[in-house]
């Protein structure tokens, strides 16, 4: 390379012929002036095509850059070798620009036919116009699609001011939290106020257990839920109390983590209010009745009690003066004796009647065929002396208290028999039909039967239709087998004819989670 770059035998070009100062210094500049041209162009051509991005084939352009500038160097040595003979340089410059020129034919070469594919000025105008006839279309059609979003806003907004839900959201990652407008009235916040500024600030508007219900609601949306719900207490500005119920839906990124929170808000403080005051009533109601059911027993225990004192020594004054008094006197010990005794069941219907259908202690699957076998086992007496023929169609299990039904079914079979039609025999049918869900058993009879628009009467304590009829009860049996039904969760119905029959429906569900009290 020594010797390939060794310029020892060659002269400047000053000394190569006769040259003349003004046809040397003219070759001179006149090559530093290609140069420099030459340099210049292709520096612009680069800042062109460094600023314009998207220009096309950008390495066509870097191509003839190096090739132009390769030429102006070539002009440069030319005018250096007037003093300095640099020609294996020129060499070596000469043979670059010769390798670049060959590379730019050849990617122009290449490039052509996608170059000649682009539009020219006047398909590119048309093109331009079409697109802007097309944006101008899609401008109105955006501008008239916002108009009906503002006006489908307006109605939703007003539809959440009458319904009173706003909706909110939330973004986890920045702590940013968005409000409607409703929300804003729902917490009494001026708008200019803004929302909260993050999570713990908004737990801030919450007194202690609502804070520890949103938390809990949160909670639930981190373990992977994507939708959760609570009720939460509110502490107003003013320090009042309100309550709103928060749904709240979770969106999340494919990895699983949280992206957004958002969802809606209602005001539910009226709702919330009657509830306790209906709970509050309720739970009077329950202290009231306590009272009374304890009141009731009390009282009944101590009526009892001087009225099994009353009978017994009514019976010991009749045996000890037995044919001693006169006839109007042993009628009055006996009037005395019937009368406590009236008395004392009276005060134990009653003590049953208050303590009927508070519970069902014991709530189990029971067949209501053994129900009714029990039933008339209990009334065998008075069917056997009124030699009543019976009926008993196939009965379905329902959940409840055995003893209780059988109080039912006993009343209603003693008030057929007690009610018996005096000019025919006592025919008593019971059947069932079951389905809806519930069981519906009839207890038929042909005996004196009722006016229709009685029935409500019947169930009423106290009340006789027949008081013809000579009777040890008082009253209260039907009282109590409508509200023993009712504990079940069922209905106790009648219908009847004035000397034409009577017919009980007894309702009851045939699952025991629609039992009362279960």
């Amino acid at each position: 390379m020594g010797g390939f770059f060794d310029i020892s035998g060659f002269p400047p070009r000053w000394h190569c012929g006769e040259w003349s100062s003004l046809l040397g210094w003219m070759t001179i500049l006149s090559d530093l002036a290609i140069f420099t041209a030459y340099t210049a162009i292709p520096i612009t051509i680069a800042l062109y095509v460094r600023a314009k991005r998207d220009v096309p084939f950008p390495y066509v352009f870097w191509l003839f850059c190096a090739f132009i500038f390769a030429c102006g160097a070539t002009h440069l040595i030319e005018a250096i070798i007037f003093w300095y003979p640099i020609y294996p340089v020129q060499g070596v410059v000469k043979l670059f620009t010769a390798l670049v020129s060959i590379a730019a034919v050849i990617a122009t070469a290449h490039i052509m036919p996608k170059a000649l594919a682009i539009p020219g000025i006047a398909a590119m105008n048309l093109r331009l116009q079409a697109e802007v006839t097309a944006r101008t279309a899609s401008q109105n059609e955006l501008l008239a699609r916002s108009g009906e979003l503002q006006r489908s806003e307006s109605r939703l907004l007003a539809a959440q001011q009458a319904a009173h839900i706003g909706d909110w959201s939330f973004d986890p990652a920045g702590q940013r939290i968005f409000w409607s407008d409703e929300v804003y009235r729902m917490f009494r916040r001026d708008t200019a106020q803004g929302p909260p500024k993050d999570y713990q600030e908004n737990l801030t508007l919450y007194t202690t257990s609502g804070a520890a219900a949103l938390q809990e609601s949160m909670a639930v949306i981190e373990r992977g839920a994507a939708r959760s719900e609570c009720d939460l207490e509110v502490r107003l500005p003013d320090s009042t109390i309100a309550w709103h119920h928060s749904i709240m839906h979770a969106e999340r990124h494919a990895d699983g983590t949280l992206r957004r929170l958002w969802g809606t808000v209602q005001d539910i403080t009226v709702q919330k209010l009657d509830a306790l005051a209906k709970e509050q009533q309720r739970q009077e109601l329950q202290r009231i009745n306590q009272q009374l059911e304890q009141f009731a027993y009390i009282a009944s225990h101590d009526l009892l009690e001087p009225l099994r004192k009353m009978r017994f020594f009514a019976d010991v004054v009749a045996v000890e003066s037995s044919g001693r008094l006169t006839h109007d006197g042993e009628d009055a010990l006996r009037r005395l004796g019937s009368a406590s005794e009236r008395m004392s069941r009276l005060v134990k219907d009653l003590l049953a009647f208050a303590r009927a259908g508070k519970s069902l202690v014991a709530v189990k699957p029971v067949n209501l065929g053994e129900v009714v076998r029990e039933a008339l086992e209990n009334c065998e007496a008075g069917v056997r002396e009124c030699g009543a023929l019976l009926e008993v169609g196939t009965l379905p299990e329902v959940p409840g208290d055995s003893q209780l039904l059988v109080q039912v079914f006993q009343n209603l079979i003693a008030n057929a028999v007690r009610y018996r039609h005096p000019q025919r025999p006592l025919e008593i049918r019971i059947a069932a039909v079951v389905g809806n869900g519930q069981a519906r058993i009839t207890v038929h009879d042909n005996g004196r039967g009722f006016a229709q628009d009685q029935a409500g009467r019947l169930f009423e304590p106290f009340v006789r239709l027949h008081p013809q009829v000579t009777s040890e009860g008082t009253g209260i049996g039907l009282a109590i087998c409508r509200r023993i039904v009712e504990a079940h969760g069922g209905h106790l119905a009648a219908t009847g004819r004035e000397d034409g029959g009577a017919e009980f429906t007894v309702t009851l569900p045939l699952r025991k989670e629609l039992a009362h009290g279960t």
